[in-house]
């Protein structure tokens, strides 16, 4: 999955096509999200759009013969699994690392959401 957000993101072909094809299929201009090797939550976002914009995504790989980067019916089954189950801690992490004061009472509730 890498491997396709890499080829979006370098290819300027590739993100032309695809800006094309969510037109075509009616669907907001969204690009591919890259994650990072600090921040485990940006595959959370990486895999989140993958979702959102597979059918262009696939639509495009088509057209440029990378059918290799295909998002499969079964990536996209484990990609819906993956984000249901790191959503919780993500939001989580985003919570208790915010810019306001957490509460004990904050935390709590955000660890009984997790179980």
């Amino acid at each position: 999955m890498k491997q396709t957000v890499t080829f979006i993101k370098k290819s300027e072909l590739a993100y032309r096509k695809l800006k094309e094809n969510e037109d075509y299929n009616r669907l907001p201009e969204l690009n591919v999200i890259s994650c990072s090797n600090v921040g485990w939550n940006t595959h959370v976002d990486m895999f989140e759009r993958l979702i959102a914009i597979e059918k262009p995504l696939n639509e495009t790989l088509y057209e440029l013969n990378e059918k290799h980067l295909f998002i499969t019916e079964p990536m996209l089954f484990q990609l819906r699994a993956l984000v249901r189950l790191l959503i919780p801690f993500r939001d989580f992490s985003e919570t208790v690392s915010g810019e306001k004061y957490v509460t004990a009472s904050l935390i709590k509730g955000s660890l009984i959401k997790l179980k």
